[in-house]
């Protein structure tokens, strides 16, 4: 999971592109895709996290499992 309070103060790199996503790593090694399908604009190697929350708390919400009953 990522600490997206944390994540948004600093700045996300890509990593690299694969299965249909941009692959960007926060500053603290957190990892999260962005689609290829969301990227409408430009995207810069480097981005300040807060431009990448979005991504992040989708991300965050992927990981989330079913509790086992």
């Amino acid at each position: 999971m990522i600490d997206i309070k944390r994540a948004i103060k600093g700045s996300a790199k890509i990593m690299y592109a694969r299965d249909g996503a941009l692959w960007y790593c926060t500053e603290h090694n957190e990892p999260f895709p962005v689609p290829f399908a969301d990227v409408t604009a430009e995207f810069r190697a480097v981005e300040p996290g807060v431009m990448l929350m979005r991504w992040m708390r989708k991300y965050n919400e992927s990981l989330k499992v079913e509790p086992v009953v």
